[in-house]
């Protein structure tokens, strides 16, 4: 489950054409900056394509392993940059393709932060990603992976009804909405909810503005300080983009409550809450309507798995001369007498080892960073208080080995959000008021299940004969939290295998009630706590999407101070924090902090080598014609 920003392309010339702004002068502004960004030295996107390194499959597996180590540690490093999730890796991917020499650090014992796989008897299980949007041929997040990967990471489009809502009451009726192609997306609507055209037409509406609305969210994000406070004393922020405001200060409830009566069209509108982890009465609309405008034209998973996002752009980053090493728990961030960053202290058994740079950039959170790794006197000049902050919501994941393939067990490649109240906020509100021991014996108000077998084209390559099943929920900290201090040895007590079993079992339930076809297929069941996303990903309460999406984090005040460039010289911040959660969302917080460190705009680099390619392609044309 992941928030995917839109297609800045798109969002920019949706946003000329919205406004009635479509005349030859923006165009020829447009086009002026984008040969301008050509023509400038240092576009990480454009260039001589690099022949991608020749790796087999077990080759790349061991570039995810590779353990820390005083002799892999290059010389003279530029950057560190301290978690190797999809924000960290792409950040290091530009930064190297800049010609700097990249360090990154990660505490786990395989890279890919959130976007890693594991294998346990004979399967293969994704942790973090479910799927993706944007991908096609043309679309700027594809690019970006084609071009830090070296053309090697390739994506599976989904099911165009890749989202389903089944509806589960007490009779175990089933009901299948689907969010897909955009043509189809209102009028399979329509099909169920022929009563409810001006509610329906409204809401695609509220959907398109969200996307134009959010280039203002990221224009805080990459434009000058004195030049975001000036366009927001003066009102043109708003003027640009006059939806901004509302869309941040109405939550999700509170729309879908003027749109419509009906509880079933409601939440068929507001499901995928769950893909940012914010209760609809608390997240602005702006974040939920650019997720679901985003998933407009399809969704895709990556070819081979999760983990080929850090096996395929691992091999660019050691080219530029630096290194991705595992095991490496960062203790502290380094700080001179002054306040300046210099480095990293990393922990290797009973010693500590230094690794200097002049530039270190934390991809693992805020609430880590600044409680966790800095001094007291250096993180009091953060300026924005962790009491601004929340943490998300809790996740507890279920993971099921299946005997069989796709075609034999009836899977389908897209998700299924099951429910058994139209109000799940109020159901899932009242399920976590329970105590963990009464949670264990509750049915679950809101389960996403996904089977990421059907989904990748190569997975029968890999694992013939079998299938994987991952089952998500949210659950409460405070469940796990009297084991959050103890060994892994000593969390396995009765009381708490009692607790994680339980819920285990009513995951199960719900997979089997939706899918009986697979009652005599489950050769393996595995489940992950907060306290599992605690330890192999560093979270802080066990939630998936970092600080929680909620209206304030929207707002000038705060978005306008949660950026990649902080108060501390030397010390920059990437991640799902500074810009919004989900792949794309991790991936644009680390083009924009790589930016940010190179004094640069990579939106407009990859505009420039997105018209570029059309530039190419259009003669590659011309020349046939001509031939």
């Amino acid at each position: 489950m992941h928030f995917l920003a839109r297609s800045m392309k798109d969002m920019v010339i949706e946003y000329i054409f919205g406004c009635g702004l479509c005349n030859v002068f923006s165009l020829l502004v447009l086009g002026f900056f984008t040969v301008i960004y050509y023509w400038c030295k240092g576009n990480p996107f454009i260039g001589v394509q690099q022949p991608p390194i020749s790796l087999n499959e077990l080759e790349k597996k061991r570039l995810l392993r590779t353990t820390f180590q005083e002799k892999k540690i290059p010389e003279n490093v530029d950057v560190i940059i301290i978690g190797s999730g999809a924000s960290g890796l792409v950040c290091a991917g530009c930064l190297s393709r800049m010609g700097k020499k990249v360090l990154v650090l990660e505490q786990h014992d395989r890279a890919g932060g959130s976007t890693h796989t594991f294998e346990m008897e004979g399967f293969e299980f994704d942790v973090g990603v479910h799927y993706v949007g944007n991908m096609a041929d043309g679309d700027m997040d594809h690019m970006l992976f084609d071009v830090l990967s070296d053309g090697q990471l390739g994506w599976d489009k989904l099911d165009s009804k890749f989202d389903s809502v089944v509806l589960n009451d007490k009779e175990h009726s089933m009901i299948l909405f689907g969010n897909g192609e955009e043509k189809k997306y209102t009028k399979s609507l329509l099909k169920y909810f022929p009563k409810e055209e001006d509610a329906i037409k409204k809401f695609d509406t509220l959907l398109k503005d969200s996307s134009k609305s959010v280039v203002a969210y990221v224009l805080m994000k990459v434009l000058p300080k004195f030049v975001t406070k000036f366009l927001l004393r003066t009102g043109i922020l708003y003027a640009l983009f006059p939806q901004y405001q509302k869309l941040t200060e109405t939550n999700v409830k509170d729309v879908l409550n003027e749109l419509t009566d009906d509880e079933t069209l409601k939440f068929v509108f507001g499901y995928a809450f769950g893909d940012y982890g914010t209760y609809p009465s608390k997240a602005p609309f702006l974040m939920h309507g650019m997720l679901m405008d985003y998933f407009r034209n399809g969704a895709y998973y990556p070819r081979g798995g999760s983990t080929s996002l850090a096996k395929n752009m691992i091999p660019g980053i050691r080219r530029g001369g630096g290194n991705v090493l595992v095991n490496a728990n960062v203790e502290r961030i380094l700080t001179d007498d002054e306040g300046k960053v210099y480095g990293v202290s990393v922990k290797r058994h009973s010693n500590s080892v230094i690794v200097k740079a002049p530039i270190v950039v934390s991809s693992i959170g805020i609430f880590n960073t600044f409680q966790n790794l800095l001094p007291p006197r250096v993180s009091e000049q953060y300026d924005v208080q962790m009491s601004d902050l929340d943490t998300g919501l809790s996740c507890f994941q279920t993971f099921l080995g299946l005997k069989g393939e796709t075609k034999e067990l009836e899977l389908r490649k897209r998700n299924y959000w099951i429910v058994n109240n139209l109000d799940a906020e109020s159901a899932m509100k009242k399920y976590m008021t329970l105590t963990a021991e009464d949670a264990a014996s509750a049915p679950i108000p809101l389960v996403f299940v996904s089977f990421p077998s059907a989904k990748d084209s190569c997975w029968r390559e890999r694992y013939p004969g079998k299938s994987v099943c991952t089952a998500v929920t949210f659950v409460n900290w405070k469940w796990f939290e009297n084991w959050e201090n103890l060994s892994a040895a000593s969390t396995k007590d009765h009381v708490y295998s009692a607790v994680k079993k339980g819920i285990q079992e009513q995951v199960v339930n719900v997979v089997l009630k939706n899918f009986p076809q697979l009652a005599d297929k489950i050769e393996f069941v595995e489940s992950g706590t907060p306290l599992s996303h605690k330890h192999y990903l560093g979270t802080p309460k066990g939630e998936i999407y970092g600080i929680d999406h909620t209206m304030k984090r929207f707002q000038p005040e705060l978005a306008t101070r949660l950026l990649p460039t902080t108060s501390i010289p030397g010390l920059y911040l990437t991640g799902q924090d500074i810009f919004t959660c989900g792949v794309s969302g991790a991936a644009v917080s680390g083009i924009i902090t790589s930016g940010a460190i190179q004094g640069r705009n990579h939106f407009l680099d990859l505009y420039a080598a997105m018209l570029l390619k059309v530039c190419r392609r259009f003669w590659v044309r011309i020349a046939g014609k001509a031939q």
